[in-house]
């Protein structure tokens, strides 16, 4: 969500209207229109439109592969919609796409049901990571940023003396990836803490 938020923000550099709308929806056979791979069941459908530049068909048929950016060079990983398409496929969900240039972007997401509550997300993208940070903070928690994984190391490192309940880190950052963080996390905080990486799905 904070991905495509992202997304619909840089869309509309001059301000616009962004709209999210959440439903619970039952899917049928009509499933497998959306996605072979979609079982039937109860999801989540949530719509998340922006009145921004949209995009031409081209770039709407590229948009959720890794590494495809249409910012400038230095703006964005060309990680976020990817990202996106990958957490839903690990989880059994999916996304669409509607756009068109001058007319805004649409993206809807299926997510399946379920009781059980999902590990929380260091994160390159200093947007998302900001909003992360302020999520948490809102409701009291105490958190600590770091735009990579060195800079997580020595944050981790001036820790010590101080419990980490929890790593949320993001997979594909620069200099060091959330992997071989979340081992070294293991190793200074081994009795009981928890590390979550956040993973992309590229099969």
């Amino acid at each position: 969500m904070i991905n495509l938020v992202v997304n619909a923000r840089d869309a509309m550099p001059a301000g616009g209207r962004l709209t999210t709308q959440t439903e619970s929806v039952t899917l049928g056979a009509e499933s497998m229109n959306l996605d072979p791979e979609l079982s039937p069941g109860r999801y989540v459908k949530i719509t998340v439109s922006d009145d921004g530049f949209g995009m031409t068909s081209d770039v709407a048929a590229r948009a959720f592969e890794p590494f495809f950016n249409t910012k400038g060079v230095g703006e964005g990983t060309g990680l976020g919609l990817s990202t996106c398409y990958g957490i839903l496929k690990q989880n059994h969900g999916h996304i669409t796409l509607e756009s068109r240039s001058g007319e805004g972007s649409t993206f809807v997401l299926y997510v399946p049901k379920s009781a059980d509550q999902p590990d929380a997300p260091a994160e390159d993208e200093e947007a998302v990571r900001e909003i992360t940070l302020e999520a948490f903070e809102i409701h009291g928690y105490k958190v600590l940023g770091a735009s990579n994984g060195l800079e997580a190391i020595k944050v981790i490192e001036s820790c010590r003396s101080e419990d980490i309940d929890l790593l949320l880190t993001d997979v594909v950052m620069p200099i060091m990836g959330g992997r071989e963080l979340a081992g070294i996390h293991r190793a200074s905080f081994p009795e009981g803490k928890s590390s979550t990486c956040l993973d992309i799905q590229m099969t």
